[in-house]
């Protein structure tokens, strides 16, 4: 487990609320997210098998639903993995292929964060450095008074990052065309909301209508 700086030390007891709001403040400052419009940053990133795949690999055959999660430590990310697993076959059928894509774990929860992938019916993707998350303008420094609670939790700081910084994703899902355009981006800073997968079918099979998937 990575060591507390100096000086940083517990702090008093916050609920769910209060740590909430201290993020959703910062991350909203620090976001500069891509937004509907952009062309997508191309990627590529391994699995936890070790595969490879890159945006341009995913979208060849039909938009690609790129979904960033803080990681296995939070448990309101199972909650939008278990909602996109739910609606995976809906999704395929409209067209969409989905990637998740998180920083790596921490050894404590690699097996979990391993586990998990392997039940999901979609691919994993670890983002290293979080230079993806970077790349897309969903990623801010965590507060320093939420360090001590993230670690316990299982947060490990990305390795990469420049010091002082100890970076988290801001949950987004973007869907793409092939061509690299996104279409729709839900982007939000309050990490206890979730998208509903059944916004995204809905936008697949509008484009599909429309015959730009």
């Amino acid at each position: 487990m990575p060591k507390i700086e100096p000086g940083l030390s517990a702090p008093p007891e916050l609920d769910a609320d209060q740590m909430a709001a201290i993020a959703m403040e910062v991350a909203a400052a620090s976001s500069r997210a891509v937004r509907a419009g952009s062309m997508a940053p191309d990627f590529r990133l391994r699995d936890y098998a070790g595969r490879r795949f890159s945006l341009q690999e995913l979208s060849a055959a039909g938009p690609a639903i790129v979904h960033f999660y803080r990681g296995s430590w939070c448990t309101y990310c199972h909650d939008s993995l278990t909602d996109l697993a739910a609606a995976h076959d809906d999704v395929r059928a409209a067209g969409g292929r989905v990637v998740a894509i998180a920083p790596p774990p921490s050894p404590k929860f690699l097996g979990a964060a391993q586990a998990e992938a392997a039940r999901l019916p979609f691919t994993t993707l670890v983002d290293d450095g979080m230079k993806v998350a970077v790349a897309y303008g969903v990623s801010y420094s965590l507060p320093a008074q939420l360090r001590p609670i993230y670690l316990q939790r299982g947060y490990e700081p990305p390795r990469n990052a420049r010091a002082g910084e100890w970076l988290v994703p801001i949950p987004a899902t973007y869907l793409i065309t092939t061509d690299g355009t996104i279409v729709l981006g839900a982007v939000d800073v309050d990490y206890r909301n979730r998208l509903h997968p059944e916004q995204l079918v809905t936008a697949l099979k509008g484009m599909r209508r429309r015959g730009n998937a």
